[in-house]
């Protein structure tokens, strides 16, 4: 079984949907026949055009295929795994309080 990893990106300013996999020559063959499918050497990865109902349309587009469409782990400094919670509080921006020189 294939396990396409997707996620929601802004590529080039235009919002698009992040398509990762292991290679397989097969299933790029068919990615490559999707409309608006291109390869980015930026992310390393394919990508299509962003479609509220893509999941569907990935399904759709590459039937042929048993694919589990899951969210990309998310990997701390030591190597493991983040939870969701932890997900969250990696992608929380700190930004300290400026000092007044009096």
């Amino acid at each position: 079984m294939t396990i396409i990893y997707v996620k929601t990106v802004i590529h080039k300013n235009e919002k698009r949907i992040k398509l990762m996999f292991d290679y397989d020559a097969e299933l790029i063959h068919e990615v490559r026949k999707i409309p608006g499918c291109r390869w980015s050497q930026t992310m390393r990865c394919w990508h299509i055009s962003f479609r509220e109902d893509y999941l569907t349309y990935l399904a759709e587009q590459l039937r042929d295929f048993e694919i589990v469409y899951k969210e990309p782990p998310v990997k701390l400094r030591d190597g493991i795994k983040a939870s969701t919670v932890e997900r969250k509080m990696v992608n929380v921006i700190y930004n300290p309080p400026t000092k007044k020189l009096i």
